[in-house]
């Protein structure tokens, strides 16, 4: 496995990482973390924005797949209610991410993931909820990108998973230009980001890890029961609107 990055917060601050906000709100958090003896915590109101973030700057990438783990534990979010907890940059053309995970909860459906993908003309790829998960536990979500043979080719993918199961992906994703050798430019972020009036209270990130040759990184304890294989699921795409 190439590694690009493996931050766990184990130094007990922010140096693993290329930046971050610096609020009282956003900490690195040694009470009950999620793994070892830190991880990241932000305590969030309505009016928050705070980021971590890793870039990568090398030139002739073409494949990235990175994990983290989230836990909602203290978090109290209305119906309809959701907020941004990932993102992806690729180039350094513009200030919008292609991939973001966002945290999301609905009374009838309960609380989800929702994932946004777009491609080089800022067309929506891939837009899809993933299955209910429980609150009171955490979660690993791990995310896969290809890059397209060329700039008409269409032929990148993009999956994601969460706890080990395929939840959205593409194979005719036209994302050539995202991956440009001119800039050489990859960012990586956690954060919480436009966050709705009904939701407060605390959430948690650890264990993110990237590489740049696609193997697949799993869970952090070996020999989880019930992680199926990973693997490009062409049979998944489909796209939703968000409700």
């Amino acid at each position: 496995m190439a590694t690009e990055f493996d931050i766990g917060f184990e130094t007990g601050d922010f140096s693993e990482c290329t930046a971050y906000t610096s609020d009282a709100d956003f900490t690195i958090n040694s009470t009950n973390p999620l793994f070892g003896t830190y991880d990241l915590k932000a305590d969030i109101v309505q009016s928050d924005y705070f980021y971590v973030n890793k870039d990568v700057t090398e030139a002739g990438q073409t494949q990235f797949r990175w994990r983290f783990y989230f836990d909602p534990r203290s978090i109290t979010i209305g119906n309809g209610e959701m907020f941004t907890i990932a993102e992806w940059y690729g180039d350094n053309s513009g200030p919008d991410a292609q991939v973001s995970v966002y945290f999301r909860y609905d009374t009838g459906t309960g609380h989800r993931f929702y994932f946004a993908v777009w491609d080089d003309e800022n067309a929506v790829e891939v837009a899809d909820y993933s299955d209910v998960i429980a609150v009171d536990e955490k979660h690993y979500i791990e995310i896969y990108i290809t890059k397209a043979t060329n700039a008409t080719s269409n032929d990148g993918t993009v999956e994601y998973w969460v706890d080990g199961v395929s939840q959205a992906a593409s194979s005719s994703y036209d994302n050539f230009n995202e991956f440009d050798d001119a800039s050489s430019y990859f960012r990586f972020r956690l954060l919480v980001f436009s966050v709705d009036a009904g939701t407060s209270g605390a959430v948690y990130w650890d264990a993110w890890k990237c590489n740049n040759d696609g193997s697949e990184i799993g869970p952090v304890a070996s020999g989880t029961p019930g992680i199926r294989p990973f693997g490009i699921n062409k049979g998944l795409h489909r796209k939703v609107t968000i409700g």
